[in-house]
């Protein structure tokens, strides 16, 4: 084999091995936007799940329509 061969195929061998580090890398990034976005679902639903049960504790202490009327009725504010 002559110089330029021996050239041209260690410059194909670099081509292909920067190509097959511009793949990993862009499919490291995938994973990690899906990972983010996968992590932004969870929050989500845990600030969900918080503001029901809030929603809750505030509907289960909330004084009934009997106890206002009693209030009403000895004008106790």
């Amino acid at each position: 084999m002559t110089n330029s061969v021996m050239l041209d195929l260690a410059l194909a061998v670099i081509l292909v091995l920067c190509a097959m580090v511009l793949w990993i890398a862009h499919l490291a990034s995938e994973a990690r936007a899906e990972r983010d976005a996968q992590k932004r679902k969870v929050e989500a639903l845990e600030a969900q799940k918080a503001q029901l049960t809030l929603s809750q504790v505030q509907v289960s202490t909330a004084p009934t329509d009997d106890a206002l009327a009693q209030v009403l009725k000895k004008a106790e504010f």
